[in-house]
């Protein structure tokens, strides 16, 4: 389904686990890549590095009117003190450029926008987020419905390869050796991080008519059996791994958001399960 091409394409957040992996999958498919980053310089061969604050609008417009974009993937984010403006301001700011020079422009978001309450979401599902991440990368999705830009929901990405470009909280907690209580119902479909980044080149390539996606594993997992077949890939000790329920919280989490991703299935192709992409060799 592929095409060539030779347009180009800036990646916010380009530095970052997902971003890395995007990077190569459009350069392997012909397309010009600016990485775009702010702390963390990449070095990625083919990319051409561009560090760019996103929660400015002048930076934004200072480092990039001298390049041609046609495209703009937006992956930057923040889960610190600045996630409202990096996730809000910066998506904004973002699609304010690419609307003003006339470049397409995808976002990736998340399957936190739901309540959690049902599970298996479609694409045609309400988003009702109960945490603020979730609310924030909502908004963010609002305004680039405005641009008319895709939206690609993802859940839990991981490395099936490489346990060290992994920042997922439970593999970090079982390589210092910790206790790591994972949560034995609530329920995501996480998805290989290569997967993912073809995925999204799939669409740029291919210019869909349907601007929302959802882009994920095709199977419904706890986060308790996830952090099992992770430690049992990356021979990290599984008996540190302890259930926990999310009803012993007392802040209100989002406990099924597992996505339906037939749509994108029909008409791209099927992403594997975790079992499969952990399957130790």
């Amino acid at each position: 389904m592929s095409q060539s091409n030779t347009e180009s394409v800036l990646v916010s957040g380009g530095s970052g686990f997902i971003g890395t992996y995007l990077c190569k999958s459009l350069i392997h498919n012909s397309f010009n890549v600016y990485c775009g980053y702010l702390n963390h310089k990449p070095d990625i061969t083919g990319a051409i590095p561009v560090k760019l604050d996103v929660t400015s609008l002048k930076d934004i417009e200072e480092k990039l009117s001298s390049i041609k974009i046609d495209q703009i993937i937006h992956l930057a984010y923040s889960k610190g003190p600045s996630m409202e403006d990096v996730i809000v301001k910066g998506t904004k700011n973002i699609s304010q450029y690419a609307r003003k020079i006339n470049a397409g422009i995808l976002f990736l978001s998340t399957d936190l926008v739901f309540s959690g309450e049902k599970g298996s979401y479609s694409e045609s599902d309400e988003p009702k987020p109960v945490i603020t991440y979730g609310k924030f990368k909502l908004t963010a999705e609002n305004e680039i419905k405005v641009n008319n830009g895709y939206i690609v929901r993802t859940s839990l990405v991981y490395d099936s390869k490489e346990l060290s470009t992994m920042k997922e909280f439970a593999v970090l907690s079982l390589i210092r050796k910790e206790v790591t209580p994972l949560f034995i119902d609530e329920f995501r479909s996480p998805i290989d991080v290569e997967e993912l980044a073809r995925g999204i080149t799939e669409i740029i390539l291919n210019k869909p008519k349907q601007k929302l996606w959802h882009l994920a594993g095709p199977e419904r997992i706890s986060r308790f059996e996830f952090g099992k077949l992770l430690a049992q890939k990356f021979n990290l000790d599984q008996n540190l791994i302890k259930p926990l329920s999310i009803l012993e919280l007392k802040e209100k989490r989002p406990q099924d958001t597992s996505l339906d991703c037939q749509l994108f299935f029909r008409q791209f192709f099927r992403t594997d399960s975790p079992k499969h992409c952990l399957k130790k060799k």
